[in-house]
């Protein structure tokens, strides 16, 4: 589950969508997940998530 993308909260399916349509590809953006009871925070280019 994400939780936040670039430090701003994500509550719906449509806060990530609006989120990862904003920024340049040059940018670096942060994303924290959440997989049962760990969570992670990673750097990655901006854009849709599963697109390479």
């Amino acid at each position: 589950m994400i939780l936040r993308y670039e430090d701003v909260p994500l509550y719906t399916s449509r806060d990530l969508r609006t989120a990862t349509t904003q920024g340049e590809r040059e940018e670096r953006v942060t994303l924290t997940a959440r997989g049962g009871d760990s969570q992670v925070t990673v750097c990655r280019q901006p854009g849709p998530l599963g697109c390479v």
